[in-house]
């Protein structure tokens, strides 16, 4: 305290921390975290192929089920789950059925029953994040 009664604070060390914290939040440690978060979305997605014969024949469906950064800045990573076939569009067909084919969806239901899940694992995975940066 000052002579004239007014409390004097440092805040050198409090923003170093801030700085460190910053930093040990961006980058490759993010993207770990929020590919943490999809995992119980592409884990789910994968289980129901398995109930389904009609969705798992050779295996290749189930095997094209990924997690991936799809877009990422200083402050965000954007993760997508989903399947790298395109030629021919196989997913969607059992997705959304086709004129022929009533649909068998994997996708919407796996995402359905597990965001509330991958919310708290991405939570965690963030919260965990955050401590070790704070320890330094």
């Amino acid at each position: 305290m000052s002579d004239n009664g007014r409390l004097e604070i440092d805040t050198r060390e409090l923003e170093a921390a801030f700085m460190r914290l910053t930093a040990g939040v961006k980058g490759e440690a993010l993207r770990r975290a929020a590919l943490a978060g999809a995992l119980p979305i592409e884990n789910e997605w994968k289980d129901l192929t398995l109930e389904d014969p009609t969705t798992y024949k050779t295996g290749t469906y189930r095997r094209s089920v990924h997690r991936e950064v799809v877009g990422e800045s200083d402050a965000a990573v954007d993760v997508a789950v989903g399947t790298d076939i395109t030629d021919p569009p196989y997913p969607l067909f059992l997705e959304f059925g086709t004129s022929r084919m009533a649909a068998r969806p994997k996708a919407r239901p796996a995402y359905e029953s597990k965001r509330k899940e991958a919310e708290k694992e991405t939570q965690l995975a963030f919260a965990e994040l955050i401590l070790k940066a704070a320890q330094g």
